[in-house]
């Protein structure tokens, strides 16, 4: 047997073949050191952009599996550009069935933002319009007009029943009272009138509640259009605060028709429910279940939720999930409990 000098158990490198210092100038190697066919199989696998394609890594524990995938993923993600974003929106329509915005990166997170100026904005303009010296006037007009026509009703009815009854009302509608000079005739002295003048107060008194019926059937008419004006009025004035406050978001968003479809609806829910933006009136009485109530916001289904946010991302993300369950990957449904029911 040949004996082995010393020189020889051990490598000897030249350093002169290298081309650097020290090993902390070199980029660490990404990959899998000895597994060529595993990275051009995963190159292969993330070429695939079509929806419903996997790449499975199998392996021994403790060979570094993991740490080279994502190593290589990160690499990978830098040659791609960020990720859409996600919104959720109300279903104005279906409110248990909310909506998902996709939007390039950024944009979700300005037009959430966009959206809460805009209700902020809506919660202060639209009661100082409601306030204001032109539609409190133009109320106030519709309001008087249907006074007045009441009372010259009431006047003129009063003055036809002036020859033997006396014209009340309350509420509930007008009533007639015999009259015996100056002075209401109850019960027992009519019965004592004699019965041919029982008889003629009597058909005085249907001749002139005919007249009564048709002045009260006209007065609901004028109040029925007086209510009618009221309430377009309200709608108009809406319209125009609420179109106002659209405009500007219309305008950033009229290149996504996503955006512009959910805003017009906003627009139509934000008029039929103007009432939620002025303030409540203060109740004549304790209000049943008020603090439960008071606990449901009404500008909250206005809100852009905002479920992926990209804004900041230079490239393409590489999400790590330890625990692949399905609420971990699809997420869950979430609801409220509101007097036992959810």
């Amino acid at each position: 047997m040949t004996e082995v000098p010393i020189s020889e158990l051990r490598p000897v490198c030249d350093p002169e073949k290298f081309s650097f210092e020290t090993t902390a100038d070199l980029e660490p190697y990404i990959g899998l050191i000895g597994q060529d066919r595993a990275i051009e199989a995963i190159k292969f696998g993330l070429s695939i952009e079509s929806r419903g394609f996997n790449i499975c890594v199998s392996g021994e524990p403790g060979t570094g599996r993991t740490t080279a995938i994502r190593e290589y993923l990160e690499t990978f993600a830098r040659g791609k550009p960020p990720s859409n974003e996600f919104c959720y929106v109300n279903n104005f329509n279906e409110p248990h069935e909310p909506r998902a915005i996709e939007l390039p990166p950024g944009k979700g997170r300005a037009f959430a933002y966009a959206m809460e100026l805009m209700i902020s904005e809506a919660q202060q303009r639209i009661p100082q319009t409601f306030s204001s010296d032109d539609f409190v006037n133009r109320r106030d007009a519709i309001v008087a007009s249907v006074q007045r026509h009441r009372e010259d009703v009431f006047n003129q009815l009063a003055e036809r029943a002036r020859t033997g009854f006396l014209l009340q009302g309350n509420p509930e509608g007008y009533f007639l009272i015999p009259l015996a000079g100056d002075q209401p005739i109850d019960d027992q002295a009519f019965t004592a009138l004699p019965a041919e003048r029982r008889e003629a107060i009597l058909g005085q008194r249907d001749s002139l509640m005919g007249e009564l019926r048709a002045a009260t059937k006209e007065a609901q008419g004028v109040e029925t259009a007086a209510t009618e004006s009221l309430a377009e009025l309200q709608h108009t004035i809406a319209t125009t605060v609420v179109e106002s406050l659209l405009d500007k978001l219309l305008t950033d968003n009229e290149t996504f028709p996503v955006v512009t479809q959910y805003l017009g609806e906003v627009r139509r829910s934000m008029i039929d429910h103007i009432d939620d933006f002025r303030p409540a009136p203060e109740p004549a009485g304790p209000m049943v279940f008020a603090g439960a109530r008071a606990g449901v916001d009404p500008m909250r289904k206005y809100a852009v939720n905002l479920l992926v946010d990209c804004s900041e991302d230079e490239c393409a993300s590489v999400v790590y999930e330890s625990n692949p369950t399905p609420q971990a990957l699809f997420g869950r449904i979430e609801k409220e409990a509101f007097f036992g029911a959810v």
